[in-house]
């Protein structure tokens, strides 16, 4: 009778350790899981000054330890020539920019002997992003030069914020480029291109140019 007694003392003994590894592994979990969902806010906060609110850019700089704030400059927009080249207005000359890190299909044939496929829906889409855009910020990367060998200024299109040259790519209307030296968001915009070829997006659709360089 005492055996048996000691034998349900102890399973209640078992039982209530239980319940509290089970409480305190469910309590870790929920901790964990705030961190996880707060994660923006607090990069967010850290950039404020660069941005509003939380975006695929934001994640992509934040896993590849790429600092988000750089010097930047403020210019008027005068027109969007394609896919990767705008021009803007420098000491009231129109002067064209050359977004580094990007890509986009080619109109004229000069370059490969033929008109890119899709390049007239990359050149459209930058367009029609920059629709009711008087200004711009530009900014600079050392490690690429400030012109490259057409005179072009080399550098990064940032509007609210926001980093188009990184839009471009993950929005699946650019590749990722890369010449000669690597650049300051190079990681980000790989991890960008990796992010549409997964998405399938427009360039890399196999319905539309399957990721390829091929005439329309």
């Amino acid at each position: 009778m005492l055996k048996k007694f000691m034998n349900i003392e102890n399973m209640k003994k078992y039982r209530i350790v239980g319940i509290i590894l089970i409480t305190s592994l469910t309590t870790l979990f929920i901790v964990g899981i705030q961190q996880i969902s707060q994660t923006p806010r607090v990069i967010e906060k850290q950039n404020q000054n660069q941005s509003t609110s939380w975006k695929r850019s934001d994640f992509f700089s934040f896993w590849t330890n790429e600092k988000t704030s750089y010097p930047r400059e403020k210019y008027p927009l005068v027109s969007v020539v394609d896919g990767d080249t705008i021009k803007i207005l420098v000491n009231g000359e129109n002067t064209s920019v050359r977004l580094i890190g990007v890509d986009t299909p080619e109109k004229y044939s000069t370059r490969y002997g033929y008109a890119e496929c899709f390049w007239e829906e990359a050149s459209q889409y930058l367009k029609n992003l920059l629709k009711d855009i008087s200004e711009v910020e530009i900014e600079y990367d050392d490690s690429q030069g400030t012109y490259d060998q057409y005179g072009r200024i080399l550098g990064y299109l940032f509007v609210n914020g926001e980093n188009y040259n990184q839009k471009m790519i993950e929005d699946g209307y650019a590749r990722e480029y890369t010449y000669k030296t690597p650049y300051r968001y190079q990681q980000t915009f790989k991890a960008a291109q990796k992010q549409a070829e997964l998405w399938n997006v427009w360039l890399r659709n196999t319905n539309t140019c399957n990721g390829e360089r091929k005439s329309i």
